[in-house]
């Protein structure tokens, strides 16, 4: 019978990995990963929030150009017709356009005696909540306010706070 040293049992000697440095190692990675997850969202969702404003910002003008025109307000539609991003083409009879994120939902109401024409314009996301969120803020804009209104929890209108630009 052959006998075996008791160094091939236990090889302290060895160079190599413990099966706990491994999983020390694993752990650290996955949190970095993690963290950098979370980042990574954070830095789309602002992306998401700036590019609804200027949305908001450049709909706003294009219906001030279409409405000197024509002395209405016009559909999205109507206004990619006349030259706004195509982007902003509702898309299969919706009256509604979708862009990074965020639902685009305008309003207008044709002048009616005494009132004049208005619109409205609400930049909301498509999802405010959970892990998936596209933005976290909603905003408005419309003939009755020069600048654009932001709330927390819900679509926005007038009595909102201005956003400062």
């Amino acid at each position: 019978m052959r006998r075996t040293s008791q160094t091939q049992f236990y090889r302290s000697n060895e160079r190599g990995f413990s099966l706990i440095e491994l999983m020390i190692v694993v752990a650290i990675i996955s949190i970095l990963i993690v963290i950098g997850n979370v980042a990574f969202q954070n830095a789309q969702r602002t992306a998401n929030e700036t590019a609804a404003i200027k949305n908001l910002q450049t709909i706003a003008t294009e219906q001030r150009s279409f409405y000197r025109l024509r002395s209405e307000f016009g559909t999205f539609q109507q206004l990619v017709e006349e030259g706004l991003d195509s982007r902003f083409a509702p898309s299969s009879g919706d009256a509604n356009a979708v862009d990074n994120g965020y639902i685009f939902r305008m309003e207008t109401t044709p002048k009616s005696g005494t009132q004049p024409a208005t619109f409205k314009i609400n930049a909301d996301p498509q999802q405010a909540t959970g892990i998936g969120a596209t933005g976290r803020r909603f905003f408005y804009t419309g003939s009755d306010s020069g600048s654009i209104h932001v709330n927390l929890e819900q679509p926005a209108s007038t009595e909102d706070s201005t956003i400062r630009q």
